[in-house]
C-alpha cells in the first residue's frame, strides 16, 4: 500500500501534538521565572526565594489595600468546570489575625482576573491548603482595569495561571508560600518543550517518512 507523504507527516505531527497538549493538573513550583504583579493603595511585594518557596510582603495603612503575586508563563487552555488549587503557606514577620487573604489569579491577553478563595490563618509550619472553587467568568474580577470585564473559559483561549495574597489595615505583614498547583478537568495546558514521548512519536513519523521515499525511489 502506498501511503502518500504529506499523510504520514501530518499523522505524525497530529499525534505529537495531542500529546503534549494533554493535561489537567498544573504544578508551578519554580516562582522565579513568573511575571509579578501588585497593586493597590498601599504596597506589597512578591519575592522568589532559592529555595523554591516564595516571600509575599504586604503594607497597608487603616484604609489602604495592597495585592502582590504573580502567574506562570505556562500557556493553557480552561474549558469551564470546577478547580482545586493548593498552595501551602507559612507565616512570616508582622502574620496576626486572618493572615494573608489568598486569590486565584488569571491573565489571558495581558488583562489580569482574580478571585479571592480564603484566607490562610497564621501557621508556624508550612500548612498545605485546599481552596475549590469553579472556572465561571463572572467569579474573576478584573485587576487591570482594561479591557473585557470578566475572562473567557472557552477552552480556545491562551491562559496562564497564579495566586495573589492581599491584605488591607493590616501593617507590615508577610507570609511564605510554596506547592503552588491548580487542576480540573477543563483544565488543558500545552507544553513548550516537548516531552521524550512527544519527541518519540514525531521522530518515529519522519523516520517513516524517510523509509517511504528510499523504496519508492529505488
Amino acid at each position: 500500500m502506498n501511503i502518500p507523504e504529506r499523510t504520514l507527516l501530518l499523522l505524525a505531527v497530529i499525534a505529537a501534538c495531542a500529546n503534549s497538549a494533554s493535561a489537567s493538573t498544573y504544578d508551578g513550583n519554580n516562582f522565579s521565572t513568573w511575571i509579578k504583579v501588585s497593586g493597590g493603595t498601599g504596597s506589597a511585594s512578591f519575592t522568589p526565594l532559592v529555595d523554591g518557596s516564595s516571600k509575599i510582603t504586604t503594607n497597608t495603612g487603616s484604609s489602604d489595600f495592597a495585592y502582590a503575586g504573580g502567574y506562570s508563563l505556562q500557556r493553557a487552555f480552561i474549558n469551564g468546570g470546577s478547580f482545586q488549587v493548593k498552595l501551602s503557606d507559612l507565616a512570616g514577620l508582622g502574620s496576626f489575625g486572618d493572615g494573608q487573604a489568598i486569590g486565584f489569579l488569571i491573565e489571558q491577553n495581558g488583562i489580569l482576573y482574580g478571585q479571592h478563595l480564603k484566607n490562610t490563618g497564621v501557621n508556624s509550619t508550612f500548612t498545605s491548603q485546599l481552596y475549590d472553587g469553579t472556572f465561571l467568568a463572572n467569579n474573576f474580577q478584573n485587576f487591570s482595569g482594561a479591557g473585557p470585564v470578566n475572562p473567557e473559559f472557552d477552552g480556545i483561549t491562551e491562559t496562564r495561571l497564579g495566586f495573589y495574597a492581599a491584605n488591607s489595615g493590616s501593617g507590615t505583614l508577610t507570609q511564605y508560600y510554596k506547592d503552588f498547583s491548580v487542576s480540573g478537568a477543563g483544565l488543558n495546558l500545552v507544553s513548550s518543550i516537548p516531552e521524550p514521548s512527544t519527541v518519540i512519536i514525531l521522530s518515529f513519523g519522519l523516520t517513516l517518512l524517510g523509509l517511504t521515499r528510499y523504496f519508492t525511489r529505488r
